[in-house]
């Protein structure tokens, strides 16, 4: 991974095309005032749409009221203010204790939509990673699809041989 580089993001409405450009891109270039050639890596990925919105169903959540514990004295331990509240379709659960029911569901409802969103933003960029490492491999020069070299001003695809003008590359003509 690299720590000091730079990310595009780019949307399309379909980025199919882009498909035989992912990988790892090795560019060779002689900066001004330099005599020795520089190569250095760029990575193209292309990755799905992952954010998704998150809607709680009632249908989907089990609440639960039992006697709390703990300090509060008589009326904690006698009333049924406790909220348990169960995401079915992922499991997770959220108790809360407290003096009124009302204000301990309300806060449980939002430790719940909470971690509802966690748990789904994680899945989420799991998905993503995976996508982004099956089409770049590990990044590394050795591992090329496409060589840019500038000083021949000429794009090499290693997958199947083909050259072309970098000119004519950067504006698409290939």
């Amino acid at each position: 991974m690299v720590s000091s580089g730079r990310t595009l993001v780019a949307e399309f409405d379909d980025g199919r095309w882009l498909t035989p450009f992912c990988g790892t891109h090795r560019i060779q270039r002689i900066p001004k005032g330099a005599r020795a050639r520089h190569t250095s890596t760029a990575t193209v990925a292309l990755l799905g749409d992952t954010t998704s919105r998150i809607n709680l169903d009632e249908d989907d959540i089990e609440e639960r009221f039992d006697r709390g514990g703990g300090k509060g004295g008589q009326h904690q331990n006698t009333t049924d203010s406790a909220v348990t509240l169960v995401h079915r379709p992922t499991g997770i659960s959220v108790h809360i204790e407290g003096r009124k029911q009302w204000s301990n569901r309300q806060r449980a409802r939002e430790e719940l939509e909470r971690r509802v969103v966690e748990a789904a933003e994680s899945e989420a960029l799991h998905i993503r990673n995976a996508q982004r490492l099956s089409q770049i491999s590990s990044g590394e020069r050795s591992v090329k699809q496409f060589t840019h070299n500038a000083q021949r001003n000429e794009v090499i695809d290693h997958d199947s041989g083909r050259k072309w003008r970098m000119d004519r590359f950067a504006k698409g003509r290939i």
